[in-house]
C-alpha cells in the first residue's frame, strides 16, 4: 500500500513516493537522527516468513553495504521497524537516494551520441569491476538501474538485491512484472531454477535458471551498450517468452550499430554477448581497459571523445551547433559524466606537459522538490549565486510564492523562509545574503532565510544588482530610472532617467559588470524587441548603448553579452573597458521563455559558466478551461487546450472573452451555446484583460500599444475595437471592471509615486478620470457590487495582498473582507464575494443588503488555477448564481517543474564565436 507523505517509520518521515516493483515500494524520505534525505525501500514482509530468512537477508544487506564505489548507489542499512503487533512490522532498506535521469528515460529520445555512450559504458564498467573484486554481482542491469547523478557521475541502482531475495527452498514460478518493471521478481520466484532479472538483458544462463557468476553482469552490460547506441534492444519480443527465445537463438542486429562505431567497440559487444558463458569476455575490466584505450585515441590516432570543430562560416545560432539546445540530440546532449572525465584527462595532460582540451558542455534537468513548480507571473527570474554553486529560482507549493534555494550538488530545492511570494532575486557579493522584491519592497534575507529587511519602495518591479561597496542599483518604477540605495536602506539616488521622448519607458534590469564601475541595463521600450542595451557609468552617470533592438541583457565570463529577442537568446561579443559591441550579435538559444510585459528572459549563467534556463514549450504550455462546482470538481469547458491568458463569462453566461496568445495575443469568443470559438482581434500588438459590457453587447479590453490603452469592441464585430477614450488616451491602464449599469469603467493605472492605484472613469468620457483608491500601497482587481454602491479589490497596505470592500463613488465606508491574505476578489451577481487565498477558493456573504456587514469567509475548495503573470488580469470567473466557476488551467503534466542545465556553457559558446574568455 503507498505510504502517504508525512507517515513516520522509526526514524524515517516519508516524504513522497519515487517507485515499485516486485522487491517493494521506494520512498523519499528524512533521515531525522542524521538529518540527510535517503530512498527508504519498504520491502515486501513475506519474504520475511521466518527467521532464517530474515537473518540471511541482513548477512546479505550487511555484504552490499560493504560497496564502497563512487559509481554504487549505497546501502546503509537494514532495519526493521516495529508496529503495534508482529504483522505490522516493516522492513526497511535505507539507501543512497540518487537524483538525475536514468538511462531508460533518455533512450526515450533514441540512441545517444557516440561519446556520450562510451562515457557512460566506461564508468559503468568502472563500478562493475568493483563489485566483481568482491565477489558481488548485480544480476539485475539495465538501462532503468543507471542514473547520470546530478554532479555528472554514473550511479548504478539497486546493485546485488536479486541475491538477496533467493529463497533457499523450493518455490513455484510466479508472475511477476512485465519487462519494464524494475526489478522484475516476485516474492517466490526467486529460488534456483527460477528466472531472475529483466527479460531483456538476461544471459542466457539467467534465462536457463542455472547458476550464475560475474559473466552475467558482462551479458548486461553488453545488452545496455548496444541499447545505447542503436535506441533498441539487442533482444525484444511480444512476450517474455518471445523475448527470452530471441535472447537464447538469434544474433543481434548488427548492421542496426552507427557507421561511425570504432571496431573496438563492435569487438567489445561480441564478445559480451557470447551465449556461451565460457566463450564470452571473462572479466568487466578487459572492457574497460578498451574503452580507456579508445579515450586515449589507442585506435585511430585520436580520441572518439575530442571535440568535432565547427565547419567553416558556421554561426553560434545554427542549429547544429552544440550551443544551440533545440538542435538535434546527437549533437548536442551530452552527459554531465563528461565533466568529471575532463577534469581527470585536464590533470593527467598536465603532469605530462600538454594542454588539456576545454571541457564540453553538458545538459540535464533538475527537478524542484515534490510539489514545487515554478513561477512566471509578476517579475520571474532565474538567479545564481557568486561562487556558481546554487540557483535560486521563483517557485510556487500549494499555491504560496517563495524564492526556492536549489543547492546543484543536492537533490531538492527549499523554500527560503522570508521570501514569501518574492520574485525579482540576486545576491549580495560575499553570496550571504539575497535581494528581492515583494509587497511593493526592495528587500533582502539571509540565503538560509529569516526576517526580511526592507530597503526601499518599488512600484513596479524592473530588477536591482549589489554593488561591492554595500550599494543597491535598481529599478523603483516601470516608467523611472535606475535609482542607487544603500544594502541598509534608506534614501534613493537618482542615476538615469528613461528618454521618454523617444518612446523609452524606463530603465530596468541592471547587472554590474566586471570592474565594479559599470551596470549594464535594458532600455525598454514597446513592443518589447524594440527595448535597447545600455551600459550606465555609475562615476559619471553616462550612457553608452551596446545593442538596438533587444532587452534582459546579462553579461557573462566568455566576454559576451547576452539578450532577448522574440523567443531566442542571442550573443554578442563585448568589449568591457570601452563598453562597446566587439562583433556581430548571433543567436545562441532557439527557445527560451521571456515575458514580454516585463521584459525578461527565463534564463541564468553562473561565474562556472552554467547556463540555467526554461523554454516557452514548459513555461507557457497550453491550457484548459474547466468548469468547477462548489466542491472543487472540474468539468472541461472547451475540448482544446490553447495558451489562454485571461478570461471573462457573458453576462447570461453564454459566452466567454478570451485572451490567446498565438503569433500575437489576441480576443476570442467561445459560445457555449454552438461549441464555436472566434477571433475578434487580429493585430500585432498584446490584447488582454477583457471584460464585457453590462448588457452582453460590447467587450472592454486593453491594448499594449504603447504602453496600454483601454479599447471597447463589439462583440460581434471583428476587427472593429477602437480606444474608449480617443481624445485623452488612458495610458498605462490594466485591470477593467464596468459598473452594472455600463456608465462607469473601474480601471489600473500604475504610477511613479504610490505605484499601483485605482481610478473609474464615465464610459462616455464625460468626466476625466478620478482617482477611487490611491495610496501608496499597491491596489488592483476592482470588481463592482451587484447594485454598483460598493467596489472590492485587493491592497497590500499590511504587507500583503487583502481583500477589501469600499463604498462607491465615495468617500464612505470600508471593511477589510480577508484577515490572512486574499486576491482577486470578485463580486457575483449572487451577492457573495469570491477570492483566492493562495489555491484555495474563499466566498463571503453580505448579511443584510446595502450594508458593509459580512459573514466570515468560508473555505470552498482548493484548485491551481493559473496564477496570471500580472496582477491585473483575471484567469477565472463566476456564473451570475454563483454556483460555478469557469476557470484556466494548467494539465497535471503540463506542469513547470524542472529547470534545464547547461555546463561549461559560456566555454562552448567562447571556442564556436572564435571568442576567448576574459
Amino acid at each position: 500500500m503507498t505510504l502517504a507523505a508525512g507517515t513516520r517509520l522509526g526514524p524515517y518521515e516519508v516524504l513522497s513516493p519515487l517507485g515499485a516493483g516486485g522487491m517493494g515500494e521506494v520512498y523519499r524520505a528524512r533521515d531525522a537522527r542524521l538529518g540527510r534525505t535517503v530512498a527508504l525501500k519498504v520491502l515486501p514482509e513475506e519474504f520475511f516468513e521466518d527467521e532464517e530468512r530474515r537473518l540471511r537477508f541482513e548477512r546479505e544487506a550487511r555484504t552490499l553495504a560493504s560497496l564502497n564505489h563512487p559509481g554504487i548507489a549505497a546501502i546503509f542499512s537494514f532495519e526493521e521497524i516495529p508496529g503495534s503487533s508482529s504483522s505490522s512490522s516493516r522492513h526497511l532498506l535505507v539507501m543512497e537516494l540518487v537524483e538525475g535521469e536514468d538511462l531508460a528515460q533518455k533512450l526515450l529520445s533514441g540512441p545517444l551520441p557516440l561519446e556520450e555512450s562510451l562515457s557512460l559504458a566506461k564508468q559503468i564498467a568502472e563500478a562493475l569491476e568493483a563489485a566483481h573484486e568482491k565477489g558481488i554481482v548485480h544480476r539485475d542491469l539495465k538501462p532503468a538501474n543507471v542514473k547520470v547523478t546530478l554532479d555528472g557521475l554514473v550511479k548504478l541502482l539497486d546493485f546485488g538485491l536479486a541475491k538477496i531475495f533467493e529463497g533457499e527452498r523450493g518455490a513455484g514460478s510466479g508472475s511477476g512484472p512485465g519487462v519494464t518493471h524494475s526489478p522484475t521478481l516476485t516474492a517466490r520466484a526467486t529460488a534456483a531454477g527460477v528466472i531472475l532479472g529483466t527479460a531483456a538483458y538476461m544471459s542466457p544462463e539467467q534465462a536457463r535458471g542455472k547458476t550464475v557468476d560475474k559473466r552475467t553482469d558482462v551479458w548486461a552490460f553488453g545488452c545496455v551498450l548496444y541499447e545505447m547506441l542503436t535506441g533498441k534492444r539487442a533482444f525484444e519480443g511480444e512476450t517474455v517468452s518471445d523475448t527470452i527465445a530471441a535472447l537464447l537463438t538469434k544474433e543481434p542486429d548488427w548492421a542496426a550499430l552507427p557507421e561511425q562505431t570504432p571496431e573496438k567497440v563492435r569487438e567489445i559487444l561480441r564478445k559480451c554477448l557470447r551465449r556461451d558463458a565460457r566463450a564470452r569476455l571473462h572479466d568487466i575490466a578487459d572492457a574497460r581497459l578498451d574503452l580507456e584505450e579508445l579515450a586515449a585515441g589507442g585506435q585511430s590516432g585520436h580520441s572518439p571523445f575530442e571535440e568535432r570543430q565547427a565547419a567553416p562560416g558556421s554561426t553560434v545560432g545554427r542549429n547544429a551547433s552544440a550551443v544551440s539546445v533545440r538542435g538535434s540530440r546527437k549533437s548536442f546532449y551530452l552527459s554531465w559524466t563528461l565533466a568529471a572525465a575532463a577534469a581527470l584527462t585536464a590533470g593527467v595532460l598536465a603532469l605530462r606537459g600538454r594542454a588539456p582540451k576545454p571541457p564540453r558542455p553538458m545538459r540535464l534537468t533538475v527537478p524542484l522538490s515534490a510539489g514545487q513548480e515554478l513561477r512566471f507571473d509578476g517579475d520571474a527570474i532565474l538567479a545564481f549565486s557568486p561562487d556558481g554553486s546554487t540557483l535560486v529560482a521563483p517557485a510556487r507549493e500549494k499555491g504560496q510564492g517563495w524564492l526556492v534555494r536549489r543547492p546543484l550538488g543536492e537533490s531538492v530545492a527549499v523554500p527560503i523562509p522570508g521570501s514569501e511570494a518574492g520574485d525579482s532575486p540576486f545576491f549580495s557579493p560575499d553570496g550571504r545574503w539575497i535581494g528581492f522584491v515583494a509587497a511593493s519592497r526592495l528587500m533582502k534575507v539571509p540565503v538560509e532565510g529569516g526576517k526580511p529587511l526592507a530597503l526601499a519602495e518599488v512600484r513596479g518591479a524592473g530588477g536591482a544588482t549589489w554593488l561591492p561597496d554595500g550599494t543597491l542599483v535598481f529599478s523603483p518604477l516601470y516608467s523611472d530610472g535606475l535609482f542607487r540605495v544603500s544594502a541598509e536602506g534608506g534614501a534613493p539616488e537618482r542615476l538615469s532617467t528613461p528618454d521618454h521622448a523617444g518612446a523609452e519607458l524606463g530603465h530596468w534590469w541592471p547587472q554590474l559588470l566586471p570592474g565594479g564601475k559599470k551596470v549594464l541595463f535594458t532600455g525598454f521600450r514597446t513592443p518589447v524587441d524594440r527595448s535597447r542595451i545600455g551600459v550606465l557609468d555609475l562615476a559619471s552617470r553616462k550612457i553608452q548603448w551596446v545593442v538596438d533592438g533587444g532587452f534582459y541583457g546579462r553579461y557573462v565570463s566568455s566576454g559576451h553579452i547576452l539578450f532577448a529577442r522574440g523567443q531566442r537568446l542571442f550573443a554578442v561579443p563585448f568589449d568591457v573597458s570601452a563598453s562597446t559591441a566587439a562583433g556581430p550579435a548571433v543567436a545562441v538559444l532557439d527557445d527560451v521563455y521571456v515575458s514580454q510585459t516585463s521584459g525578461t528572459a527565463f534564463f541564468a549563467v553562473s561565474s562556472r559558466g552554467t547556463l540555467a534556463y526554461q523554454t516557452s514549450a514548459v513555461a507557457d504550455p497550453p491550457r484548459e478551461i474547466v468548469w468547477l462546482d462548489r466542491t472543487g470538481k472540474a468539468t472541461p469547458a472547451l475540448t482544446e487546450r490553447r495558451r489562454f491568458g485571461g478570461l471573462a463569462l457573458s453576462p447570461d453566461g453564454q459566452r466567454a472573452a478570451l485572451s490567446i496568445q498565438q503569433e500575437s495575443q489576441d480576443i476570442w469568443v467561445y459560445s457555449f451555446t454552438h461549441g464555436t470559438l472566434s477571433r475578434l482581434t487580429t493585430s500585432e500588438g498584446t490584447e488582454f484583460g477583457p471584460q464585457w459590457s453590462h448588457d452582453g453587447r460590447e467587450i472592454f479590453y486593453v491594448v499594449d500599444r504603447p504602453p496600454f490603452e483601454l479599447h471597447r469592441m463589439p462583440a460581434g464585430l471583428p476587427d472593429s475595437g477602437h480606444p474608449i477614450f480617443p481624445e485623452t488616451p488612458e495610458v498605462d491602464t490594466i485591470g477593467i471592471a464596468v459598473s452594472p449599469d455600463g456608465r462607469t469603467i473601474a480601471f489600473n493605472r500604475s504610477e511613479s509615486q504610490t505605484g499601483g492605484n485605482i481610478y473609474t472613469r464615465p464610459v462616455d468620457g464625460s468626466e476625466l478620470p478620478r482617482p477611487f483608491r490611491a495610496t501608496r500601497a499597491e491596489e488592483h482587481l476592482a470588481s463592482f457590487s451587484p447594485d454598483g454602491r460598493w467596489i472590492a479589490y485587493q491592497s497590500d497596505e499590511t504587507g500583503r495582498f487583502e481583500v477589501y470592500v469600499e463604498a462607491f463613488p465615495g468617500p464612505g465606508e470600508r471593511f477589510q473582507i480577508s484577515a490572512d491574505g486574499g486576491t482577486e476578489p470578485l463580486w457575483a451577481r449572487s451577492g457573495e464575494i469570491f477570492f483566492r487565498h493562495n489555491d484555495e477558493f474563499r466566498v463571503v456573504a453580505p448579511r443584510r443588503p446595502g450594508h458593509l456587514e459580512f459573514d466570515a469567509p468560508r473555505p470552498l475548495f482548493s484548485y491551481p488555477v493559473l496564477h496570471s503573470t500580472n496582477d491585473d488580469t483575471r484567469t477565472w470567473d463566476v456564473t451570475a448564481d454563483g454556483s460555478r466557476i469557469l476557470a484556466i488551467g494548467i494539465p497535471e503534466a503540463s506542469r513547470p517543474r524542472r529547470i534545464e542545465i547547461v555546463t561549461d556553457w559560456t566555454t562552448e559558446l567562447a571556442r564556436l564565436s572564435g571568442k576567448g574568455r576574459k
